[in-house]
């Protein structure tokens, strides 16, 4: 299930076995595997830039000066 675009994260025995969640998270297994996609992080820092003030800061006046461009090219 490992491709070139995710990464299969292991959590340790010792980190699974006190979780009182560990029978609903992966009863059949020592500990949970997961799949994470290689690129999480750099997605992850983006969308926070987006989302804090002043990426939608940013977002505002960058549609202005795009609106600018279309306007211009259309004529």
């Amino acid at each position: 299930m490992n491709d070139d675009a995710t990464i299969l994260y292991r959590a340790s025995t010792y980190d699974c076995e006190p979780c009182a969640l560990k029978p609903k998270c992966c009863p059949n297994a020592p500990a949970r595997k997961i799949p994470r996609p290689i690129h999480e992080g750099p997605q992850q820092m983006a969308s926070d830039i987006c989302n804090s003030n002043e990426g939608r800061t940013s977002q505002r006046e960058r549609k202005k000066i795009e609106m600018l461009f279309s306007l211009s090219s259309a004529s």
